[in-house]
């Protein structure tokens, strides 16, 4: 009996930390709408639900109560396993995203040992993630999930736990780097952390620092002890192509993992004839790292590091570009927004 127990908690914690893979090759110039809009829009409904109830408290009691602003955006927000808004974009039907069959994807044709991760994963219907674009990147639904639930994890850690970023930077390269990512799925998805990273800015921007006051939050203020929205949401200014598995590249488990994804892959190159391999769009890798700032290392891969050091300056009107978005969010560290070309 304590065995069968060992071995169902053993499906679970595989279930739960392999929840979500994603393919960023296969259909990648499938011409698509943008699907940031639809994100944002339904997260802005979130928040304004959860702040009417904290407004409805807060004139019962004449204070703002930043654990309470906490608590009810993270009932419309968080959640564990797969988060809502990676569900919505997973099944809401609003966002125009692709879902693909394992065996339609460049992971499906790696020995049964390496796709089973997945394979369990689907059969608690969580083992792959759609894709939506935005401005030209193409953006696994799971990027969302750490987005929010990762990021708001790097928030307590650094606000509440009295940790600094780096240290929460720490935890999330260790979690990638073994339950969370290789031991597991045999993924490490550095766009996976890059996600974590700008999700805990969203949080702090979203609450400010722990002690602070409405006067550190961007989007809310305190109003004879009400919380009040100062201004709407703005999601593009944390979504950046570092999210984008095809240009922000993984790393697997083993040479024959990687190997068998990258011979997919070439092959979708020749059906295309259009370059697929990571990075998809070179000439923008040195936008994405810049960013980053000092804290590139941390989410972006070292290849993509070395590549960005290594190649010339990208000049004015070279490569074709989409439309962009380069507003920034609050922290000196990071720099313009990047954007990538779209699908034809």
């Amino acid at each position: 009996m304590v065995r069968m127990h060992a071995f169902f908690f053993a499906i679970f914690l595989t279930a739960s930390t392999l929840a979500a893979e994603t393919d960023a090759f296969t259909l990648r110039y499938r011409k698509m709408q943008d699907g940031l809009a639809a994100v944002q829009q339904e997260m802005q409904q979130r928040i304004r639900l959860g702040l009417t109830r904290v407004q409805a408290q807060g004139v019962s009691t004449g204070k703002c109560d930043w654990q309470n602003l906490d608590e009810e955006l993270g009932k419309e927000l968080r959640r564990p396993l797969v988060g809502m808004i990676e569900d919505f974009i997973n099944n809401s039907g609003k966002v125009d995203r692709v879902n693909l069959n394992l065996s339609e994807t460049v992971y499906g044709t790696l020995p049964l040992i390496d796709r089973f991760p997945l394979v369990l994963g689907g059969f608690f219907k969580i083992g792959l993630a759609g894709n939506f674009h935005h401005n030209g990147w193409v953006i696994g639904a799971d990027k969302l999930g750490h987005f929010i639930d990762e990021g708001h994890t790097y928030y307590t850690i650094v606000h509440q736990a009295g940790r600094t970023l780096q240290d929460a930077l720490e935890i999330g390269d260790f979690s990638e780097k073994s339950i969370f990512g290789i031991w597991t799925g045999g993924v490490l998805s550095y766009a996976d952390l890059a996600a974590n990273y700008d999700g805990y800015h969203f949080w702090k921007d979203l609450l400010g620092p722990v002690g602070t006051g409405p006067r550190a939050s961007i989007y809310f203020t305190c109003n004879q002890g009400v919380w009040t929205e100062k201004i709407p949401l703005d999601l593009a200014k944390y979504v950046s192509g570092a999210w984008d598995e095809g240009m922000n590249c993984n790393e697997y488990r083993s040479a024959e993992m990687a190997q068998s994804i990258q011979k997919r892959i070439s092959e979708l190159e020749k059906s295309y004839g259009r370059r697929l391999s990571c990075p998809v769009y070179p000439d923008r890798i040195q936008a994405m790292v810049k960013r980053y700032g000092v804290d590139a290392a941390r989410v972006i891969n070292p290849r993509i590091l070395k590549a960005a050091k290594e190649s010339p300056s990208r000049k004015a009107g070279q490569g074709p570009v989409g439309s962009e978005h380069r507003r920034e969010p609050r922290r000196q560290s990071v720099q313009k927004t990047d954007s990538a070309p779209r699908a034809n």
